[in-house]
């Protein structure tokens, strides 16, 4: 009779123990976890706040004023310029064969070929820019970014 007894005291003990450990513990990782929340809520907020502040900066600095209205006009006259019918027709066999087969093997579905080719004139200009480059350093061999270039500026 007495074991029974003291057996059901060590049950009913373990019990009590076992939950309020796991309450406990459960409220702590709770805890734990609620400001980690507010640590990663302040350190986005932050950030964001630091970058509002950054291009308020720049956007009050003249040079970067004047810039941006040089691109512009820049821009607009990139758009009423011609890209070579020849180079229209490099651009859309390059999405063609090469582009959209790499996008078709990353990524699901297929993909429509008119919603990735550059559209406007500006668009296709900096592709052929871009295009102009690439020969030149498959040409010449050199790397994107040549180090000694970096030294001299």
């Amino acid at each position: 009779m007495l074991l029974v007894v003291s057996v059901c005291a060590m049950v009913a003990s373990t019990y009590l123990c076992s939950s309020s450990g796991k309450a406990t513990l459960t409220e702590k990782v709770f805890n734990q976890l609620t400001s980690l929340r507010a640590a990663k809520t302040d350190r986005i907020q932050d950030y964001f706040q630091s970058l509002y502040h950054h291009s308020q900066t720049l956007s009050e600095d003249l040079t970067v004023v004047g810039v941006m209205q040089e691109f512009k006009s820049a821009y607009r006259q990139l758009e009423q310029s011609t890209v070579p019918a020849d180079f229209e027709a490099k651009i859309d066999t390059y999405y063609q064969t090469q582009f959209i087969p790499k996008l078709t093997r990353t990524n699901e579905g297929s993909p429509v070929l008119a919603s990735y080719t550059p559209k406007t004139a500006a668009a296709r200009k900096f592709y052929k820019y871009n295009c102009d480059i690439a020969i030149l350093r498959t040409v010449f061999k050199q790397p994107k970014y040549h180090k000694t270039r970096l030294k001299e500026d």
